[in-house]
């Protein structure tokens, strides 16, 4: 087979000392550590105000920003679409700072009449809001650059079954303990990610990226068997111990979405593979509804009455977002900033909360980003939905086939749910969710660079 320089990969000129690729290398090693640490270690431990991840991922994302600029500079290539999205949200949030600066000191002694603290909480909003956006941007490039052999990829996902089956074993042992085994709603909270979205979110890609390769490899061996069973397992007991609706249905979207799709490709021992694995899903979902005395059908019923609590809280949150966007049309209220206009109280079950979410992802993008920012936004998202296409398309190996697949079905899934979540980019200041989210990015840029390396191969 013909082997081809990947596009974004060329050796810049630094010098035999520091040996730039011999450093890519260790940023990878590096990379690796960081995703087993945001699954292992609770996101409470902190240094100085920021968690171990944030230790670890930060320095090695600004090195490769810094490096990858020079080998862009020298090369004289153009912004990848994606990134240059990233940086007109850049430009938003920044134009949006300005504009709205006076607004933001209103905002604030309502919030320090309410008792809260509000010492440079606008700068502090800003610092976060720049670099979630940076985290994001860079393990999105990072993938797309670097992640480009089956090799590196097979690296990563390894990385995340191994430490995902820890969490898993971790949360159990901690639901056991809080609740004797007791289903409910709200009735622990997952020790690693203190969230219970969160948790739901990790272990569904845990989950998945097992299943991928469960299915996916025609020759396992039986220690692999046996490992990537256990990782499935224990990731779905995880997942049935939450009582999170939107996670339970973002998890059987992806699940029926990614067989109905490889069904027609797969041989028939995947098929079987396939089959059983539904059936043990279905069976876990069976057993979790005895369990749980029906109060799982009636949380979801509860989505079919139009009069219930759920619904009227979303309708009153969305309807509230909404007004800020409209009083901040053009370039909405700051990414990350909608916490400080989130101002009305919302009744919510048991009385009256001011929550700093519209828990709608159309509504805080328009309320955050506005028109220009939420036009880039899409126009991001249409690029990125071209690029995962394609790479469903031009992937040759079976492992690749099957995780395009996946995150191009993730990326659908996201697209449909924006408006039942905080969306692609989430809210800067709720760390948890977003360290899934950088990871997600991070597989949608492996995507884009697949897609680019096997153009140029069919080019030649």
């Amino acid at each position: 087979m013909m082997t081809v320089q990947h596009p974004y990969i060329h050796k810049p000129q630094f010098g035999k000392q520091i040996g730039p690729f011999r450093l890519y290398s260790w940023l990878k090693k590096l990379l690796f550590l960081s995703v087993f640490v945001v699954l292992t270690v609770p996101v409470t431990v902190k240094v100085a105000h920021f968690s171990l991840f944030d230790w670890i991922i930060y320095p090695i994302m600004s090195l490769f920003f810094v490096f990858d600029w020079v080998a862009l500079s020298k090369k004289k290539g153009t912004i990848e679409k994606v990134r240059l999205g990233f940086y007109g949200l850049f430009l938003v949030t920044g134009l949006s700072f300005v504009t709205n600066f006076r607004s933001y000191g209103e905002q604030m002694s309502f919030m320090a009449y309410r008792g809260m603290s509000t010492n440079n909480l606008e700068f502090q909003l800003l610092i976060y809001a720049i670099m979630t956006l940076f985290l994001l941007m860079e393990m999105y490039s990072f993938g797309a650059r670097f992640m480009v052999s089956e090799h590196d990829i097979s690296s990563v996902v390894f990385v995340i079954l191994v430490g995902g089956t820890i969490n898993a074993l971790i949360t159990l042992g901690a639901w056991i303990t809080e609740t004797q085994g007791v289903l409910g709603r709200y009735n622990y909270t997952p020790p690693i990610e203190q969230s219970q979205g969160v948790h739901v979110g990790w272990m569904t890609l845990v989950f998945m990226l097992a299943f991928v390769l469960w299915t996916g490899k025609a020759k396992l061996s039986r220690v692999k068997m046996v490992g990537l069973s256990f990782t499935m397992l224990v990731s779905l007991l995880s997942i049935m111990t939450v009582f999170e609706r939107a996670g339970w249905v973002k998890f059987a979207l992806i699940l029926v979405l990614f067989v109905t799709s490889m069904w027609a490709k797969s041989s028939r021992q995947s098929q079987i593979r396939m089959i059983s694995v539904i059936i043990v899903v279905i069976g876990a979902g069976v057993t979790a509804i005895l369990a749980s005395n029906g109060l799982i059908l009636h949380l979801f019923a509860g989505l079919a009455d139009s009069y219930s609590s759920d619904i009227y809280t979303r309708r009153v949150l969305f309807d509230q977002g909404i007004d800020v966007f409209r009083a901040y049309p053009l370039f909405g209220v700051g990414y990350g900033f909608y916490t400080l206009f989130s101002t009305e109280p919302i009744f919510v079950t048991s009385g009256y909360r001011f929550v700093a979410s519209p828990h709608n992802g159309m509504a805080l993008l328009l309320a955050e980003l506005g028109i220009i920012g939420g036009s880039i936004f899409l126009w991001m998202i249409a690029n990125l939905l071209h690029l995962c296409s394609q790479s469903v398309r031009l992937a040759r190996r079976p492992f690749e086939q099957s995780l395009t697949l996946l995150f191009f079905i993730y990326l659908i899934i996201e697209l449909l749910m924006l408006f039942t979540s905080n969306g692609f980019l989430g809210i800067p200041t709720q760390r948890g969710s977003l360290y899934l989210n950088s990871v997600t990015w991070f597989f949608w840029g492996v995507c884009a660079g697949l897609t680019k390396r096997e153009k140029i191969l069919r080019r030649q």
